[in-house]
């Protein structure tokens, strides 16, 4: 997407030090998946950003957390 520097993937919250995705998944660790995008918002906005997040394009149950 244009205007987006990077990206990053991790898990945060939960008490499990370095859970597997499978121990995510389960439901049993307390993490949720997250996702850090770094950008550029005179080039993309972070409503354009989120859109993408609410496609159906991605089958995902998201919980949008925005940090500034």
């Amino acid at each position: 997407m244009d205007g987006v520097w990077t990206t990053a993937v991790g898990y945060m919250g939960g008490l499990t030090k370095n859970p597997t995705y499978e121990e995510v998944c389960s439901g049993q660790t307390g993490h949720t998946e997250a996702v850090l995008v770094v950008y550029d918002p005179a080039v993309v906005s972070l409503t354009q950003i989120l859109t993408v997040f609410g496609s159906p394009m991605i089958r995902l149950k998201a919980t949008v957390k925005v940090m500034i």
